[in-house]
């Protein structure tokens, strides 16, 4: 009687800490357009709908200080909701960064994921454009922990949400 000896072979090579490109199997990065407020939802409820945004160039990074995620992104505001801004009613977007590691036994693990929110409004009176960059949800008063930024025009505040720099989206020991 003879026996058969057989083996899976490994030839996954062991994550180097300096190099975590190669954990890095998928990061997705959407904007979304979130739900303006109840007023843009009573009068437009099929225009409140999700806009992907393309990602031009991608790169993370871990540090000491964690990990951070830098991009470009290209999209468009549609044109309804550019009206919309100009009538004073303030669009909510909502980016999310999640970050897989590639297993070859199973399937992909979620290791990071991360939500930065941003308001951006029209402001009538000095007309300029304001953009509120928050880690939490912002409220439809406009206050709580937030970066603001203003600007004389609408493709500018457009420009700033369309590139994401060192955004730290968790802890370097993940």
């Amino acid at each position: 009687m003879g026996t058969t000896a057989s083996s899976t072979p490994c030839s996954r090579k062991p994550l180097q800490a300096e190099r975590i490109g190669r954990a890095i199997h998928f990061v997705r990065v959407a904007l979304v357009l979130w739900v303006f407020s109840l007023g843009l939802v009573a009068h437009w409820p099929a225009q409140a709908q999700a806009t992907n945004a393309e990602v031009i160039q991608l790169t993370v990074e871990r540090s000491d200080e964690g990990v951070f995620l830098s991009a470009s992104l290209k999209f468009d505001i549609p044109a309804v909701v550019q009206d919309a801004l100009l009538k004073g009613i303030a669009g909510q977007f909502l980016v999310e960064a999640d970050l897989y590691r590639d297993r070859w036994y199973w399937t992909d693990r979620k290791v990071l994921s991360s939500v930065r929110y941003l308001r951006l409004s029209y402001q009538a009176l000095s007309r300029r454009w304001r953009l509120q960059i928050s880690s939490q949800p912002i409220s439809n008063s406009g206050q709580g922990v937030a970066i603001v930024q203003q600007f004389d025009s609408l493709e500018d505040a457009v420009a700033t949400m369309q590139r994401i720099s060192r955004w730290r989206v968790g802890p370097s020991d993940e």
